[in-house]
């Protein structure tokens, strides 16, 4: 697509397209066949899934699937490839339990996760992320 912004060290599967003015950060994985739509914003250390239809943003550290796409879950492997800690890789997952499976809306756990202190740059990436968005994030399935 044209206007896009690709960061470092990502793998774009044969087939994956991109529409206009998509972003990706650093270290993504987007599978073969996959489709991201205008404006998308991928974060980084996320993985998209093959043919995965992606309409909204999809949030760092996290695994994108289906049509249109939803968050299944963590991506562990490419954290684990990346060195994150299993410390961390913890909080991480607390963080998207706090985001998707309270009873909160999205400010809200946003909001609470900023309430409960310093949190770990990997965390603070996920919470500028949401702020900073503006189609929207992916849901969890």
């Amino acid at each position: 697509g044209h206007d896009c912004t690709i960061g470092d060290q990502n793998i774009l599967v044969h087939g994956s397209v991109l529409a206009g003015h998509v972003h990706i950060g650093n270290r993504t994985l987007i599978s073969g066949i996959a489709a991201v739509h205008q404006f998308c914003n991928i974060g980084d250390y996320a993985m998209v899934a093959g043919c995965a239809k992606i309409v909204k943003d999809v949030p760092p550290f996290a695994t994108a699937d289906g049509n249109p796409a939803t968050i299944i879950g963590q991506n562990v492997v490419g954290m684990k490839r990346a060195g994150t800690t299993p410390d961390v890789r913890k909080q991480i997952k607390a963080a998207y339990d706090v985001i998707y499976h309270q009873r909160m809306n999205t400010s809200q756990a946003l909001q609470h996760l900023k309430d409960q202190g310093s949190q770990p740059p990997e965390v603070q990436m996920i919470i500028d992320f949401f702020e900073k968005s503006k189609r929207g994030v992916t849901d969890h399935r």
